[in-house]
């Protein structure tokens, strides 16, 4: 269970999310992009400028750039909302991940603990113990 610990931070969002999110990086960088660049008012970006703010607003950083016009903002506000829709969703998740553990292997006997292979006993391998607990008839009740 070790694995799926480690792995829970990553494994809240499926990997079809993940490239639709990373798309979106893209897709709103290029609306960005194209709504500077048609507005005159408007400061002309690069687009690895417009990649670095689009990127930072979803990972939750502010803006060093002040947009006034209409389609740079709305492009903006839609990425700022897709940030906070994303970070409900990923930390809902990932907490009822963390709070809920994996469920455990069902024993109701001593018999059943040494009949499965992946659980171990707390005793070393081919002992009297072990041998006795084997043999003894009284474990299959």
């Amino acid at each position: 269970n070790s694995d799926r610990t480690w792995a829970t931070f990553t494994q809240e969002f499926h990997v079809h999310v993940w490239a639709m999110l990373a798309a979106a990086v893209v897709a709103f960088s290029i609306g960005l992009y194209l709504a500077s660049a048609t507005v005159k008012e408007e400061r002309n970006l690069t687009f690895s400028e417009t990649f670095l703010i689009v990127f930072g607003a979803l990972c939750g950083q502010g803006c060093y750039v002040l947009f006034r016009k209409l389609p740079s903002r709305l492009v903006l506000m839609t990425v700022l909302l897709l940030q906070v829709v994303m970070l409900a969703h990923y930390t809902s998740t990932l907490v009822s991940a963390l709070s809920v553990p994996p469920a455990l292997p069902a024993i109701s006997s001593i018999s059943d603990l040494l009949r499965n292979p992946a659980l171990s006993f707390g005793t070393t391998g081919d002992t009297a113990i072990i041998g006795y607990l084997k043999n003894s008839p009284r474990l299959d009740h």
